[in-house]
């Protein structure tokens, strides 16, 4: 039998995997940047890792569990995902695509 304790704590679990996998896949066009949105009680160290190894990892944000990563190929997506990404959005369109050396 499942304590009461335990209980509680998986269902607020169940609540945010069930709205992660309620959102929709977005649709990154021409755009050349994801901005990865990880668990924000992940240490910056872990969420690094994770976006480097799903693809070329190319600034952080703000926050230090959000991670631009170039959008190379479709399943750097998938690759996000998989290790751990509970959002994903265009970096262009919320303002944390990093910039060239002659960009603003």
């Amino acid at each position: 039998m499942v304590s009461t304790m335990a209980a509680a704590g998986l269902v607020p679990a169940a609540l945010v995997g069930s709205l992660v996998a309620a959102v929709p896949a977005p649709s990154f066009g021409r755009s050349a940047t994801i901005a990865a949105v990880f668990p924000p009680w992940w240490p910056a160290g872990r969420a690094f890792e994770a976006a480097a190894g799903a693809g070329p990892l190319l600034d952080a944000g703000r926050a230090p569990f959000v991670m631009v990563v170039g959008f190379t190929d479709p399943a750097v997506a998938d690759r996000l995902r998989a290790a751990g990404a509970i959002f994903l959005v265009d970096a262009a369109a919320v303002g944390c695509a990093p910039t060239g050396p002659d960009e603003g």
